[in-house]
């Protein structure tokens, strides 16, 4: 038997992925300033407000379920050269008992190696990192955004379980997982370069249909539908912390690149916009999300952050960053 822990630790970040990503990168002596970080994954560009036509509408399910083939791409432009094994278990099933043995294998070389592992752990619906293994315990030890909730050690096969947060209801199960195997990527085969993230960000804002998406949330906040507070009190804080780290990316950019100066300037509207509409819905308290006046507030600073979220996209689609 035998056991390992590695030097990391989970950076805190209302994007679960994106704290673990930084974590690994400040680990590893790379770059894991949080606004690049989240600009080369994408989400500081994407609006993750669940469950906007479910009832009661935003409710608080965790990690967004979303496509992460180009995460090996993304991690790429920050310096890691990455395997990622994703397994959608509500369609595929659990993994069998060989696939999961070899996946454990492959962990614990990694951590072997000192390296830490970003996992999405079914039963948290939260990334996080796999910092050390203890074969006594059959455990895996994690650092995550639920370690102080439910403890620092998971079981080797409730990795892919439903177990944890939210498991007797079954919320909070998104019924996926996935395993981030990374390292840095040699030094002869290229550093991390800004071009490169730069290029991502664009990718992934234009993709991200962010608009219409924050269109939807504001007919939800003018109309009757019931509202979860805290659960909204949550995405909205969320959304105001991602377009922070988009405006802080922004500014970054437009001092190489003066063709992004006008995108920069909207997006630090859109994040000021953004830091008025939070104040609006504290988390966890959840703020009024009951009273008509004050769901029309909230509408209209909405509304007026999408306007600066429209010129961003516009402009962007009339510069080439390249691939």
């Amino acid at each position: 038997m035998s056991r390992r822990l590695v030097e990391a630790q989970y950076e805190w970040n209302w994007s679960s992925l994106v704290g673990s990503v930084q974590g690994l990168l400040r680990a590893l002596g790379l770059p894991f300033d949080a606004a690049q970080v989240s600009a080369a994954l994408g989400d500081a560009f994407r609006v993750d407000a669940a469950g906007m036509d479910e009832t009661p509408a935003f409710r608080r399910t965790g990690y967004q379920v979303r496509p992460l083939a180009s995460l090996p791409e993304d991690l790429a432009a920050l310096g890691l050269e990455a395997q990622v094994e994703v397994r959608h278990v509500a369609r595929e099933g659990p993994p069998s008992f060989w696939r999961r043995r070899r996946l454990r294998r492959r962990i614990k070389g990694r951590l072997d190696r000192g390296t830490a592992v970003v996992a999405y752990r079914a039963g948290l619906a939260e990334f996080g990192l796999i910092v050390g293994y203890d074969d006594d315990r059959g455990s895996y030890r994690v650092q995550g955004p639920f370690s102080d909730e439910v403890g620092p050690w998971v079981a080797y096969d409730d990795l892919w379980t439903a177990r944890g947060i939210g498991a007797e209801t079954g919320e909070g199960v998104a019924g996926w997982l996935a395993v981030v195997l990374a390292g840095v990527i040699p030094a002869d085969e290229g550093a991390p370069r800004p071009e490169q993230v730069l290029a991502r960000a664009c990718r992934h804002a234009l993709s991200a249909q962010a608009p219409a998406r924050l269109e939807r949330w504001a007919a939800l906040l003018e109309g009757d539908a019931d509202i979860d507070p805290p659960g909204h009190a949550y995405w909205v804080q969320a959304l105001a912390s991602a377009r922070g780290e988009a405006a802080r990316f922004w500014r970054a950019a437009a001092g190489d690149d003066g063709r992004l100066t006008p995108i920069a300037e909207a997006a630090r509207r859109e994040a000021l916009t953004l830091s008025r509409f939070a104040t609006l819905y504290p988390y966890p308290a959840g703020g009024d999300v009951e009273g008509g006046g004050a769901r029309a507030v909230g509408a209209r600073t909405l509304r007026d952050a999408i306007g600066d979220e429209r010129e961003v996209v516009e402009r962007l689609r009339g510069i080439d960053v390249g691939p």
